[in-house]
């Protein structure tokens, strides 16, 4: 190579070299604006087994981790499967959107690979009968649990993460209950079964045992597959092993009890499938011959001939749940007695034996005649050729359905003679069994026929693609329900009038339909599902038929709803309680979440509020409750933070826990005396004033939990008992009068109320329960009575003004050894001078004063010449008297402290002083400081900066520096001119040097 060519080509490589680097460092990151994308996004590095995963999310909707392990129209490898090869993640999200997850599995990319490969083999080999496409699913489930029982042994001894892994079972061949159950999905998923994985524990009298299996489908029905205990039975020819298949979830006294922590939405699902019903068979035979099988669920027996051995019993002990009796070709051992009993028709041919034998016994028997084909038609269904019995008209053989045809009848001015359809319509077909829709070229979307129209998923409906042009709906009289996603996203759809048929209206059914304006719903509605009309942004009406029943959550969020009407009928509101990622926080959301909703009004008859009928209503100002409310339910108007004072009813029985919790303009509410019965109903709220009736006995712990606005509460003497943390954190409450029948003051009751100056405790409590008072920190008065006896030494700790307790002549302080405790720090005692009050400020170096007998009365004169009447303890010693307003002195007045003031740079200050509360006199006068002024060191050059080195205060105007000139940023296509300038004027070198050197 020419030496003097070198140069030219490292200057090449590294130019290219470093456009490279460049192109990467200015590579475009992971950013997302949509949900669905970030989430495929999520997924995608799931499967990968990607352990670090970082990329930005900036859409409205909350990001997680589990959003991505979603169950429907997930593949194999993704789902369940993959929700449970996640050994541990952390995620954390940023403020600018950036998601950074941190994920752990139980088995890495490169087994991952290698088992792919082995579940293609496996799946090859129980797939190879040429039938395999005609095998039912209740056959293919068969295989795949044979096989796991027969080829995957359990493994005892280990506990590593591996062993809980589909590799472990398919590759090493042994496995824990986890690995059998993710063995299990895969395969059936790949041979087309529909599949889940269960966790929880078997549940028996002796034992519980944590454990991980599988329900699949067969038909409607789920069942459960237990291939672990299959495998374990230990059975030589394989018979045991299928006392855990197809089980229900209560067998053979253990119960597979389903359990999950994690909160997703695949957890409703995999409950739901704990409901499904088990249709499993009962096989028998009769003692005088012939063997049956009955479907329990359908009530259909099968006559077999040849008994199956299971149940040696007449089938017609269970005649009350057999509906239809058929038997199998050449079935002769029948049971006459059983058929008898049961007076059912049997199936059968035309002179059979069979026939005969049922014509001996008195027994009607199907005759069969063929039936001619019933042809479709545009509108209606039809019949297969086929034989029906000529007595009872009932199909033997044949007779299948055949679906409506697309071949209309045109009367002569462009609509079907039959079903009514205009044959030239934009667009049309099926949205359900016998449902038919097509688009009218006005904008009109008609659906004819009756059922139910089928759900979709999202932008999924036959009709979507037209959504820009639907203005209107035409739907039928005997349309049924409204399925998920029907008329998602119809962003020109401007009014609906559902026929009275219509019963449910699914999730998502009208969401995003932005012009949506007026809505007429059916006479016959029953349920609203959540979202059904989320994002209609006009619709600022709604009418509920008087027997709707159940509204789910968001179901009106983001309209322009302010005023609803409730029927009586309304008994159940869903809600969605929203758990967020980072600082777990709850939000609980009803139907009308995040919408104006102004006016609420309930039916008169109506005896029970909904829980959760309101919350989230944030704009909700007016409830109008009739007298014939019994019961507001849990959450009823949770965070309503506009709801104003509200009027309770007469009549009311029962408010539920946190009824009102987080409204925030809720100032006075007076609890109707028929109400015996109420949970922690204000946590969190905003009221000032509180009143309960003269029906409380109790008043219910937390029921004011953190109404950090509550100045004054009302307790009636019917109450007997304030339970724990009922007035806790309430930290504007500064004075409460309890009860003459008090009891008890429970647990906490007024723990940490700061701005509470005194509380005198009746003659009947018995019982001050821990951190009753616990960091009353204004505390400095507690008048006890003669019935007190003890409490504990904590109830008054962090209450450090209290300085007088005025004690019975029995006390003593309970020490409790998880709370330390120096009653020295905390008060001085004022008791009797003969009580075992003195004895304990002795030993425990409390100042105690000794009072004259306080069942006498006595009297003193104020500094102002008034002379009193009152509850008072007079000490002997220093002649100080206790009152419940206050310690006043030898000369009758009652001095307090003025606080210290400490002067700033600008302004002056005080010192401390104190006076009378009574008349004014000064005791102690304030006396004034001067204002600091500001203070401004010397930099380091001996000059001031201009700034007070304590207020930073600006004490002039500063001279703004020069600033330097910036460069601007780089930007690409600066950069890319500047290349070319660069590679132009080497190569315009390049030229010159090879002149130079060839001449």
């Amino acid at each position: 190579m020419n030496k003097k060519l070198l140069p030219f080509l490292l200057a090449l490589a590294l130019l290219f070299t470093a456009g490279i680097l460049y192109a990467q460092a200015e590579e475009t990151e992971n950013v997302f604006t949509e949900y669905n994308e970030a989430i495929d996004y999520l997924r995608e590095r799931l499967v990968a087994r990607e352990k670090n995963i970082t990329f930005t999310y900036t859409g409205e909707a909350q990001i997680s981790l589990l959003d991505a392990l979603e169950y429907e129209g997930s593949a194999p490898y993704e789902g369940d499967y993959l929700r449970w090869s996640i050994s541990g993640y952390t995620q954390q999200d940023y403020a600018d959107g950036r998601v950074a997850c941190t994920v752990s599995y139980s088995t890495s990319a490169e087994k991952e690979a290698e088992l792919t490969n082995a579940v293609s083999t496996i799946v090859s080999e129980l797939t190879e009968d040429v039938a395999f496409e005609a095998f039912s699913e209740y056959r293919r489930a068969v295989l795949i649990f044979n096989w796991l029982c027969d080829n995957v042994a359990y493994l005892d001894e280990s506990n590593t993460s591996s062993a809980y892994s589909a590799y472990s079972a398919l590759i090493d061949r042994t496995a824990k209950c986890e690995g059998y159950a993710l063995a299990f999905y895969r395969l059936a998923r790949e041979m087309g079964l529909d599949c889940r994985i269960l966790t929880g524990y078997v549940s028996t009298d002796a034992l519980e045992i944590s454990h991980a299996w599988n329900a699949f489908r067969v038909g409607e029905s789920w069942y459960y597959a237990d291939s672990t205990h299959g495998a374990w039975s230990g059975d030589e020819d394989g018979s045991d092993r299928f006392a855990f298949f197809m089980m229900p979830a209560f067998w053979d006294g253990a119960e597979y009890v389903a359990s999950y922590t994690d909160g997703s939405s695949y957890l409703k699902t995999a409950a739901e499938i704990a409901d499904y019903p088990f249709d499993l068979p009962i096989v028998g035979s009769c003692p005088e011959g012939g063997g049956w099988t009955l479907y329990p669920a359908s009530g259909q027996l099968i006559l077999t001939g040849e008994s199956a051995g299971e149940t040696d019993a007449h089938w017609k002990e269970y005649v009350e749940i057999v509906t239809s009796v058929s038997a199998e070709n050449g079935v002769i051992d029948l049971c006459v007695e059983c058929l008898t009993a049961a007076g059912l028709p049997l199936h059968c041919g035309d002179e059979s034996e069979i026939a005969a034998l049922a014509a001996d016994a008195s027994i009607h028997c199907h005759t069969s005649s063929a039936e001619p084909v019933q042809p479709p038609t545009c509108k209606n269904t039809g019949r297969s050729a086929g034989t029906v019995c000529g007595i009872c008209e009932l199909y033997l053989t044949g007779g299948e359905t055949l679906p409506v045809t697309d071949d209309h009848t045109d009367n002569g001015e462009g609509v079907c003679s039959v079903c009514g359809i205009v044959i030239d319509c934009v667009e049309h077909g099926f949205c359900g069994a016998d449902l038919r829709w097509y688009l009218r070229k006005d904008g009109t979307l008609a659906i004819t026929g009756t059922g139910a129209i089928k759900s979709y998923e999202p932008e999924n409906a036959p009709w979507y693609q037209y959504r820009g042009s639907i203005t209107h709906m035409d739907l039928c009289e005997g349309l049924a329900d409204i399925g998920d996603y029907a008329f998602y996203n119809l962003g020109s759809l401007k009014s609906v009038d559902l026929p009275d048929s219509v019963t449910e209206i699914g999730a998502y059914a009208f969401a995003s339909c932005g012009s949506l304006s007026a809505v007429e719903l059916s006479g016959e509605l029953l349920r609203i599902a959540h979202h059904a009309f989320y994002m209609c942004v006009r619709l600022a009406a709604i009418d509920f038929p008087d027997g709707i029943e159940e509204i789910d959550y968001e179901a009106f969020e983001r309209t322009k709803i302010k005023s609803v009407f409730i029927p009586a009928s309304l008994k159940k509101i869903s809600i969605q309680t929203i758990i967020k990622i980072n600082g777990i926080k709850s939000t609980i959301r009803g139907p009308f979440y995040n919408s104006p909703l102004e006016t609420v009004t309930f039916e008169d008859g109506a005896e029970t509020i909904p829980a959760y009928c309101c919350a989230g209503a944030d704009k909700l100002t007016a409830v109008i409750l009739p007298d014939s409310v019994k019961t507001i339910e849990t959450h009823a108007f949770y965070n309503c933070r506009a709801l104003p004072n509200i009027d309770l009813p007469q009549g009311l029985e029962t408010i539920g826990d946190n009824a009102f919790a987080h409204t925030k303009n809720l100032t006075y509410v007076f609890i109707p005396s028929s109400v015996t019965e109420m949970w922690n109903a204000f946590p969190f709220s905003s009221i000032q004033t509180i009143e309960f009736g003269n029906g409380m006995r109790t008043i219910p712990r937390q029921a004011c939990y953190k109404a950090n606005q509550l100045t004054g509460a009302i307790i009636p003497d019917s109450v007997i008992e304030i339970e724990s943390s009922a007035f806790s954190f309430c930290e504007s409450l500064t004075h409460i009068d309890l009860p003459e029948n008090l009891a008890a003051i429970k647990f906490g009751a007024f723990y940490h109320c700061t701005a509470l100056l005194r509380i005198s405790i009746p003659n009947g409590v018995t019982e001050i329960g821990r951190m009753a008072f616990q960091g009353c920190s204004a505390l400095r008065y507690v008048f006890i009575s003669d019935s007190l006896r003890s409490f504990a030494s904590n109830a008054f700790l962090d209450c450090t003004d209290l300085s007088l307790c005025f004690a019975s002549s029995a006390f003593e302080i309970v020490d409790d050894p998880y709370f330390p405790f120096n009653p020295s720090d905390l008060f001085l005692i004022h008791c009797p001078s003969d009580s075992t009050a003195v004895i304990f400020a002795e030993e425990h170096g409390i100042q105690c004063h000794t009072d004259l007998d306080y069942d006498e009365t006595v009297y003193g004169t104020l500094c102002t010449g008034e002379t009193v009447t009152g509850f008072f303890a007079y000490c002997r010693e220093c002649g100080m008297i206790l009152t419940e307003t206050g310690v006043i002195d030898e000369k009758g007045h009652m001095p307090v402290v003025d606080a210290a003031v400490a002067p700033t740079c600008t302004a002056d200050g005080k010192t401390e002083g104190s006076h009378c509360s009574i008349c004014g006199t000064v005791f102690t006068a304030q006396e004034t400081i001067p204002a600091l002024g500001h203070f401004d060191t010397l930099t380091a050059d001996e000059t001031p900066d201009g700034i007070c080195d304590v207020c930073g205060a600006r004490l002039w105007a500063a001279e703004e520096p020069e600033q330097e000139p910036q460069e601007e940023p780089v930007r690409i296509t600066k950069w890319f001119t500047t290349l070319f300038e660069g590679i132009a004027k080497f190569f315009s070198n390049l030229i010159k040097m090879i002149r130079r050197m060839f001449g």
